[in-house]
């Protein structure tokens, strides 16, 4: 039996089926080890959730977002005007189907067929409003106009 005074030597001796005996402090530095690998993931896991919450707060607060309202009407909020000379309506290939302009002459839209070439055309020019509609050559084969400088509203085939 070891002396009381050389307990060291008492804890590295095989006790009973040859199994070494280990001291609180071996046991606890295991289990700490044991630990250590999913400390370090979740600590690696928080600081990238930290990280993220910071970039996404910064990116926010840097978008000068108006404090009315909560973010998803403030995104989706429509706008009362929209100001252009032009607008351009593509298909999901970037074709053009229609083009509404406003120059010197007065508003017109048109429409394009599949080729692009315009079929349709309303205006209101100094002369008054008008509707033409084009065959696939660019001919005018039906037109609709109120004209200022006649008595009776013009209508051609």
């Amino acid at each position: 039996m070891p002396s009381p005074s050389n307990s060291a030597t008492a804890d590295a001796k095989h006790v009973g089926r040859g199994v070494p005996r280990q001291s609180s402090f071996e046991r606890e530095l295991a289990r700490t080890k044991r630990r250590n690998p999913r400390l370090l993931a979740v600590g690696g896991l928080a600081l990238g959730v930290l990280a993220l919450a910071w970039i996404v707060a910064g990116a926010v607060s840097s978008a000068q977002i108006p404090a009315r309202g909560s973010l998803l009407e403030q995104v989706t909020k429509v706008p009362a005007v929209i100001r252009a000379r032009r607008f351009v309506l593509v298909d999901a290939n970037g074709k053009t189907g229609a083009m509404l302009t406003a120059d010197k002459d007065g508003p017109r839209l048109d429409l394009f067929d599949e080729n692009g070439k315009i079929r349709a055309t309303l205006e209101v020019s100094e002369d008054g409003p008008g509707l033409a509609l084009f065959d696939e050559k660019g001919e005018v084969r039906a037109m609709l106009a109120a004209e200022t400088w006649g008595r009776f509203p013009c209508f051609g085939l």
